[in-house]
């Protein structure tokens, strides 16, 4: 009898419904591809006359682990991904600190500009930064031509600057810091400045004051940005497979995605299980670390201050933060610009210039033939995938999104509400080349009744609608606390059917949360590579993997130049979306 009366429940309906979906759509695959990692596979039998196909069997954990190509495929890479994560993460955590700060504990000039500009990087690919560094820095000692620094300047770029680990952490760092710096803004802007006065009044010293009273208050986001960044980096894919491929400086998201090229599954999911075994014990430890250690409260019911330090040269200082966002964000737009309009790589003279790689007819004297993007079907068919992939991923994450934020609310305190909170968050824990490991063992071959996806644009939209589900769930849970229990109340007694409710209520007061968590899907599925990477076919084409391909071909301008396509669209998409909500806002 309470079970069917739970059943009458629209949150409990909700629930079960959602909860039924997620457990095949991510935790099944995780099942799946534990499997294909302990028993034999059709490649296999090019490896040992002993495969027996579909057996159960050690062999890929023995090759990875303690085979004499172990040091190779796993720990060097491992060894690689770590120096990766832990640069990445202590650079980043530098810029994202500074510019905090400045940002909201100085009095800085130009602080509105110096926030908005600090998110511009992130809404541009990883690995477009990684392109700029090739363009920039690369020698003759590996692809044949100079870049423009070396050939400009005429000093020459040793490798350890062109490629491997320093220019990947660099890399990234300009694209990661921007978390940093919204964790840590938001951790600063709520800190009481009475305790600082406190201290000052004491006889304590500036340099005492940040390292016993502000650091440790901070300290909690300090350490979830670090650990949120080293577990993006750690897995990210592009700007390691641009910078350190060349010199066979492999991490473990491209020695994932190499071992699958060269048709050896059993191995790359093998990797891609280790992979996100490293990023779920990385969670663990920031929570365990958070959990633990003492908590500070900065905020009381006496009132908030915040304290503001002057600066000396704070024209200067403010001028600097904002030249540094330009040059990071303009400059490789710049440098990759410059690159499509060169007819020969590596030839930096006015008559070298073209704009055949933007609108020319196919010419075999230039790329084989290829004609400019604007004339390219290839390139046209990709960015009308990509379109659609963006657009229908971010409205059915976002709908989805605010659905099970309604159940987890509505519902909130039970178990049932728990355990979705807990499924629906789950992919964010993923790494995104696992991820579409995990898609790919599951949906290359019939599974129960569903076909093989594995080659169709469904199979790319569940997988991106999925992977992003987390933030979207977050944002719906975020719109539905917002709203008040009694307006529903009043709806039920007036007779209202629950989707006239959600129609009339939810959805017009959920609106600016429905819009940004949009807004962050599609900017995130249209510059999405890791994910993407093993599951595209020629059919699915979108503008990321074909970019890598083009630079795979060593076509750097067509690949340049789909990469400043996809940063456009990114920076008008976000542009838009800030106009839109301010415009909301100030007309409410």
């Amino acid at each position: 009898m309470r079970f069917q009366a739970a059943l009458r429940k629209t949150h409990v309906v909700l629930s079960l419904l959602f909860l039924t979906v997620l457990t095949y759509l991510v935790l099944v695959p995780v099942f799946n591809l534990v499997h294909e990692t302990v028993v034999w596979g059709e490649e296999d039998t090019r490896l040992t006359s002993e495969a027996q196909v579909g057996q159960i069997s050690l062999f890929h954990w023995w090759r990875i682990l303690t085979s004499s190509i172990s040091s190779n495929m796993f720990y060097t890479p491992l060894l690689n991904s770590l120096i990766v994560g832990f640069g990445t993460s202590i650079l980043s955590l530098v810029i994202g600190f500074v510019l905090a700060w400045l940002a909201v504990r100085t009095d800085v000039p130009f602080k509105g500009p110096l926030s908005d500009m600090a998110m511009i990087p992130f809404a541009l690919p990883s690995w477009a930064f990684a392109l700029a560094w090739i363009t920039l820095f690369k020698n003759e000692r590996i692809g044949g031509y100079m870049g423009m620094f070396p050939a400009l300047s005429g000093i020459q770029v040793p490798d350890w600057i062109a490629y491997g680990a320093l220019p990947i952490i660099v890399c990234l760092s300009l694209h990661y810091f921007t978390l940093n710096y919204n964790l840590i803004s938001s951790a600063l802007s709520t800190m009481d400045a009475q305790m600082e006065e406190a201290a000052e009044i004491a006889g304590a010293s500036r340099a005492y004051i940040l390292r016993r009273i502000v650091f440790p208050v901070i300290t909690p986001a300090i350490l979830s940005s670090f650990i949120l960044t080293f577990t993006h980096s750690v897995s990210s894919f592009g700007g390691p497979f641009f910078l350190g491929t060349p010199v066979r400086y492999y991490v473990m998201s491209t020695m994932v995605f190499s071992a699958f090229n060269n048709r050896m599954y059993g191995d790359a999911y093998t990797l891609a299980l280790i992979l996100m075994g490293l990023v779920l014990f990385a969670l663990y430890l920031n929570r365990k670390v958070i959990g633990t250690r003492k908590s500070f409260v900065t905020v009381g019911g006496a009132g908030f201050r915040s304290k503001v330090t002057r600066l000396k040269r704070r024209s200067t200082i403010g001028a600097a933060a904002i030249t540094f966002i330009l040059v990071i964000t303009v400059l490789p737009l710049v440098v990759l610009l410059l690159q499509t309009l060169m007819r020969y790589l590596g030839i930096y003279s006015i008559d070298n210039l073209t704009l055949h790689f933007w609108i020319g007819a196919s010419d075999p004297a230039l790329a084989d033939g290829q004609p400019g993007v604007v004339m390219n079907a290839g390139i046209l068919n990709a960015a009308k995938n990509s379109l659609s992939l963006a657009f229908l991923t971010a409205l059915i994450t976002s709908f989805v999104g605010l659905l099970i934020g309604y159940a987890i609310v509505k519902g909130r305190g039970t178990r049932i509400s728990g355990v979705l909170d807990s499924v629906a968050y789950a992919p964010a824990v993923i790494p995104s080349i696992t991820f579409g490991a995990l898609y790919l063992s599951m949906f290359a071959r019939p599974f129960g009744p569903i076909p093989p996806l594995y080659g169709t644009f469904t199979l790319l939209v569940i997988a991106c609608s999925v992977k992003t589900l987390p933030t979207a769930s977050r944002a719906g849970v975020s719109c539905m606390m917002q709203i008040g229990k009694e307006l529903e109340e009043a709806a039920i007694m007036a007779g209202a059917s629950w989707l006239r409710r959600f129609r009339a209520i939810i959805l017009p007061l959920t609106r600016k949360g429905f819009l940004s968590s949009f807004t962050l899907t599609f900017m995130s599925v249209m510059r999405e590579l890791t994910l993407i990477v093993m599951l595209v076919t020629t059919s699915t084409n979108l503008l990321t993997n074909i970019a890598v391909r083009y630079a795979e071909q060593d076509y750097m301008q067509h690949s340049d130049a789909v990469v400043l396509i996809l940063s456009a669209i990114t920076l008008v998409v976000v542009l838009v979306a800030r106009r839109t909500t301010s415009e909301k806002i100030a007309g409410e």
